[in-house]
């Protein structure tokens, strides 16, 4: 009797596919998990740029201090409601780095505000555009999110964990 040697190729492959049948599980709950975290961001930008532009005010502010390449803010003052003056922010990492560099400290812009916000976060007029483009609330999750879909697509089986057969015999 002579024993058939599987192919060198074989091995790696039964490897990955016991390896996918070991994640299946947590990959079909972390699917779900960065799907859920990657729509959050998403509604929660879709309804920051409703407020500002139905709720904003545009008011001018005037920038304090020269932006740092890798600051996550640019620090204003602006005149709020009832003409007081308030201090704000710029979150820069709406804006791609060209942007940010334009401003100089001293230098007076444009921005809307939203009033009944507490945190005093402004968004320059002129770069409104870039705030509404942006979509850095999934980087990093497209990965992971690829990874468990990839995962799920190689061993489904636990999809139908309680699916029945209604044609069948019992």
């Amino acid at each position: 009797m002579k024993n058939k040697a599987a192919p060198p190729s074989q091995g790696p492959l039964q490897f990955i596919d016991l390896f996918c049948m070991g994640l299946s599980p947590m990959a079909i709950l972390g699917f779900v998990i960065f799907l859920i975290i990657i729509l959050s961001g998403l509604i929660g930008h879709v309804s920051l740029i409703q407020q500002y532009e139905t709720r904003g005010r545009e008011t001018t502010a005037k920038i304090l201090y020269a932006p740092a390449p890798d600051s996550e803010y640019l620090f204003v003052k602006y005149n709020g409601t009832g003409g007081q003056v308030e201090d704000g922010f710029v979150r820069t990492r709406y804006y791609r780095p060209e942007t940010i560099a334009q401003y100089r400290e001293g230098q007076f812009i444009q921005v809307y505000i939203l009033p009944e916000r507490v945190e005093h976060e402004v968004i320059p007029v002129a770069d409104f555009d870039e705030f509404r483009a942006y979509r850095g609330y999934w980087q990093g999750m497209w990965i992971p999110l690829l990874v468990s879909y990839l995962v799920v697509i190689v061993r489904p089986e636990l999809l139908y964990l309680g699916l029945t057969d209604r044609g069948g015999k019992r």
